[in-house]
């Protein structure tokens, strides 16, 4: 959706688009290594998913407020805290779903962890398009480029502020998350091996994998 806003409303070119966005890549790679060996060995998978999530809640929120004449420099710090939060997110997340599968059940976890990924991540997709065709419906009786101008970011900032409002469900969902479920990947402040020393094999993707991915 936010490519949209960039070419729709700001006039960016395709590539320019794929280029303000390369932060968040960004901060996918500089925190997924901090966050895998550091943070979830001491920390467990509960407060560092809450964390992505309210940290991915604020950037939807500080996305619902750009506006025309927002710098890209402002935009290109939420896509890269917004990377951070996908870490925190996914690297813990995944670490917690394969637990406690076992090696011989690992193939049927992977297939059933991504298609409730790929399900979840349609649903959020549905909803914030939902709300922002809703918003761009009432566009076409509109004559002032103006008023159409206006309405049309008003569309855009409902959508990023639903995002927001998605990743506030899903931090009150984290709360009943149980870190003894996936005491075997971590080890408490004194930690040995977290997540991020799994190697990936067949049907267990790796944090790497699920992270690059988000």
């Amino acid at each position: 959706m936010f490519p949209l806003y960039l070419q729709s409303l700001r006039g960016f070119s395709a590539l320019d688009s794929g280029l303000t966005q390369i932060p968040q890549a960004i901060g996918v790679m500089l925190s997924s290594q901090l966050v895998g060996r550091r943070l979830y060995p001491r920390l467990g998978p509960r407060r560092l998913m809450m964390a992505g999530l309210a940290v991915g809640a604020l950037v939807g929120w500080g996305f619902a407020h750009v506006g025309y004449d927002t710098s890209l420099w402002s935009i290109r710090g939420l896509m890269f805290t917004r990377g951070i939060a996908m870490s925190l997110l996914f690297v813990s997340l995944q670490a917690a779903t394969y637990a406690r599968v076992s090696v011989a059940d690992t193939g049927r976890a992977s297939a059933i962890f991504s298609t409730q990924r790929q399900v979840a991540s349609a649903l959020g997709v549905a909803i914030a398009a939902t709300v922002l065709t809703t918003g761009l419906d009432g566009l076409g009786g509109v004559a002032d480029p103006a008023r159409r101008a206006a309405l049309a970011l008003d569309a855009y900032q409902n959508a990023f502020a639903a995002t927001a409002v998605m990743f506030v469900v899903a931090l009150v969902a984290a709360w009943w998350v149980r870190d003894s479920d996936a005491a075997a990947t971590f080890r408490g402040p004194r930690g040995g091996a977290g997540p991020a020393t799994a190697s990936a094999g067949p049907g267990n993707p790796g944090t790497g994998t699920v992270v690059s991915e988000a």
